[in-house]
């Protein structure tokens, strides 16, 4: 176990001092990469915040007072490790120093009450049952940067050492040799078979798990997620839902609820790393956009993979905002960029957590506040001009060892350029004086290579005298050309027309002088001031509404059944905003295929007779699992069909 009190990161230990300076005002250095939207403000984030903590934090488990969990909707006693993935983000950014510590705790103490046999949280769970046994990756990734987060403005609280557990299990369990796989269930990393999701991929965080832990392997697994990335990228308009664990290639779904989430966790690796390979991906996704929904206000909530087309009209938080992060990895997205913003925080919350948690993280991103733990801070832009006062003067010797390779038989030819008077482009002229201790016959050129050239001043203070030493070599019909001039002295004097019978028999030592004037060894300061300090208001109380019976919700038979070829289908009709979740089991109930979709009032589970892998299933009875969820309500509708082929 890594002992969380001596890791040799202590840059972690900044992050508070980051957070109260970026917080109180619009974030001027938040990113070391990337673009901020035109008025962007934190308090737009904290605003947003305050409403979904109201609406959608509960402590309301039975016995366990401390136990906050993450709820679907008011009333709703089931939660998704995503969930709590958000609100872990969300309380370690936004939670006001004083205190904080204590609702991030009481989201860990449910985390930690539901926790499967490998240490990571079971994807849906009530406060006294799991629902939906094994984990979901995502939703552990998220829970695991949040508690470094945590870790960074509480020290000693032991949220480091949960993260680590955390990050230890999510490498043993979620990861397979190709990449990052979909949880920890038995199978769900085998590369040769195994599927998994663009969205669950958080490029950015590895780079800071591995600042956090000092492990290796979380570079080589960003590498290897990064190469199931690639198989998009260069075949795709856009990220699809599933892909193949090894080759990348489309395994389910288009560019819908969990894929809209890539932009989001792709921008970070730019914004924080400036790695090119997230902004270019990001990038083709807000291309896509701009042309589709040039105002980012008729963004739909889905899209073809193949084609890039809108193929569902439905506007939220859960698409725009991600492609609101995406946009900010190119100055050329500025204008888009600022439109989405506007658009996001006047978007209503309540509907639906997944939705209104996007709202919130999204403008955690776009205000600055989103930092990296793993970074020290920002660097102060200086705004005056930096004084130089040079504090030594320092004289650089350079002794040059000619060795001539051949013997010069004809008259050489001296070319001076300019004469008689050089200028040079440093201060002052530099001296080279040659001295031939033999008595030579001929006056061979000897050409110096590399010839130094000075045109500035050192960025630093040189605290030695360095000697380099060359070696040029005499050709046939050398020429001098000094660029500026410089002058020569020679202890005897040459003559041109002589033609030289033997070769030179000292050692010409030539010595520069220069004065250099170094830069200061200070570091100019500028300390901005913030001019706004903000503490998260958490009393407003959204106005109660009646919900509408689950009686209210319509699941129609599945047709055609029995079924031979084509695509089975089952229609969904509601009067509020719905989330269909559906499943296909076999007889033995081996649940083989999985989807969903976010509807206003009408959907169409629309099965295509393929397992997970892309295989057709044989002829048999499979049952299939419709799991309809919104304001209203829950209802669940098992469907028997028969497949003949």
């Amino acid at each position: 176990m890594l002992d969380m009190q001596n890791r040799p990161f202590p840059t972690f230990r900044l992050l508070p001092l980051f957070l109260a300076a970026s917080f109180g005002a619009p974030a001027l250095w938040a990113y070391p990469y990337g673009v901020l939207p035109a008025g962007n403000n934190p308090t737009d984030a904290g605003t947003a915040y305050s409403s979904f903590k109201t609406t959608y934090f509960a402590n309301d488990c039975s016995g366990h007072s401390n136990w906050t969990r993450v709820r679907i909707n008011p009333g709703n006693s089931e939660t998704y490790s995503e969930g709590m993935g958000y609100g872990m983000l969300m309380a370690a950014y936004l939670e006001p120093a004083s205190g904080g510590q204590t609702v991030v705790q009481q989201l860990l103490n449910f985390i930690n009450a539901n926790l499967d046999a490998r240490g990571l949280m079971n994807w849906h769970v009530s406060c006294s049952s799991t629902l939906g046994g094994n984990s979901a990756a995502d939703g552990d990734l998220d829970i695991a940067f949040g508690l470094i987060v945590a870790d960074g403005r509480w020290p000693g609280n032991g949220f480091g050492t949960a993260a680590t557990n955390f990050l230890s299990s999510i490498l043993s369990y979620e990861t397979g040799t190709c990449g990052t796989g979909p949880g920890d269930a038995p199978g769900f990393t085998n590369c040769s078979t195994g599927y998994t999701y663009p969205s669950y991929f958080a490029p950015s965080y590895y780079t800071t798990f591995q600042c956090f832990t000092g492990n290796n392997a979380w570079a080589t697994l960003k590498t290897n997620t990064y190469n199931q990335l690639a198989y998009w990228y260069s075949n795709y308009a856009l990220p699809p839902e599933q892909i193949k664990m090894s080759s990348g290639q489309w395994n389910s779904g288009d560019y819908q609820y969990n894929s809209c989430r890539v932009p989001w966790r792709l921008s970070l690796d730019y914004l924080w790393n400036g790695n090119t390979t997230a902004q270019d991906q990001c990038q083709k996704i807000v291309t896509n956009f701009k042309t589709t929904d040039p105002a980012p206000s008729t963004m739909g909530d889905g899209y073809s993979y193949s084609s890039g087309a809108k193929n569902s009209g439905n506007h939220n938080a859960a698409f725009m905002g991600p492609a609101g992060d995406g946009a900010m990895v190119n100055s050329s997205n500025q204008s888009w960029l600022d439109s989405e913003y506007t658009n996001l925080k006047s978007l209503s919350m309540g509907s639906a957590y997944y939705q209104d948690a996007h709202k919130v993280i999204s403008l955690m991103v776009q205000t600055g506040i989103f930092t990296d733990p793993c970074a020290s801070g920002p660097t102060p832009t200086p705004t005056g001009t930096p004084t130089k006062t040079p504090t030594s003067t320092l004289t650089f010797t350079r002794t040059v060892t000619n060795t001539p390779t051949s013997t010069v038989t004809h008259t050489p030819t001296f070319t001076r350029t300019p004469t008689p008077t050089p200028t040079l482009s440093s201060t002052p002229t530099p001296t080279r004086t040659s001295t031939f201790t033999g008595t030579p016959t001929d006056s061979p050129t000897v050409t110096d290579s590399p010839t130094p050239t000075f045109t500035g001043q050192p960025t630093d203070t040189p605290t030695g005298t360095p000697t380099v030493t060359d070696s040029p070599t005499l050709t046939d019909t050398p020429t001098i050309t000094d660029t500026p001039a410089v002058t020569f002295t020679f202890t005897s004097t040459p003559t041109d027309t002589t033609v030289a019978t033997s070769t030179p028999t000292g050692t010409p030592t030539t010595t520069y002088t220069f004065t250099l004037t170094p830069s200061p060894t200070g570091t100019p300061t500028h300390s901005p001031t913030p001019t706004f300090s903000f503490t998260p208001t958490l009393s407003w109380t959204p106005t109660p509404t009646s919900p509408l019976p689950p009686s209210a919700i319509q699941i129609s038979q599945p047709y055609s059944n029995p079924i031979s070829t084509g695509t089975l289908q089952v229609d969904v009709a509601s009067p509020f905003q719905v989330e269909v979740q559906w499943d296909v089991f076999t007889a033995a109930f081996r649940k083989i295929r999985s989807g969903s979709t976010l509807s206003s009032n009408s959907a169409q589970v629309r099965w295509d007779l393929l397992d997970r892998e892309g295989k057709r299933v044989s002829s048999g009875i499979y049952y299939l699992r419709v799991v309809v969820e919104g304001s209203g309500g829950r209802k669940v509708s098992i469907k028997k069909v028969l497949v003949l082929q």
